[in-house]
């Protein structure tokens, strides 16, 4: 692909350190996350699943779809093993990835 092609395909590209989102979970409002878990429950089984990491996890999950409609970013790229209390990203998920037909390529990994 030719480098202009490249750089107008790629637009930008956005490294983030640990910390970057810290807080950002915080923000995410009660009832988004109370919808969120009613639709978890409706489309998976999610028994013996601890309700606080539940909880967790979906606030965490929306914290980054809502980081990633206000940056504008078209894809992300995750380690998952970087999730801790110093990334900000407290709790994974494979949901944490942007809703199919979003419109967000995404990719994970987690490194050993």
């Amino acid at each position: 692909m030719p480098p202009a092609t490249l750089r107008r395909v790629l637009a930008r590209r956005l490294s983030v350190r640990p910390g970057a989102i810290a807080g950002a979970d915080a923000r995410v409002s009660r009832q988004a996350v109370a919808r969120e878990l009613a639709e978890d429950r409706r489309r998976f089984d999610v028994r013996g699943l601890a309700p606080a990491a539940h909880e967790r996890a979906v606030r965490t999950g929306l914290a980054v779809r809502e980081w990633l409609a206000r940056e504008c970013l078209t894809a992300l790229s995750m380690n998952f093993e970087s999730a801790g209390k110093a990334s900000g990203c407290r709790s994974c998920r494979s949901s944490n990835s942007p809703r199919p037909g979003a419109g967000i390529g995404y990719a994970a990994k987690a490194m050993r």
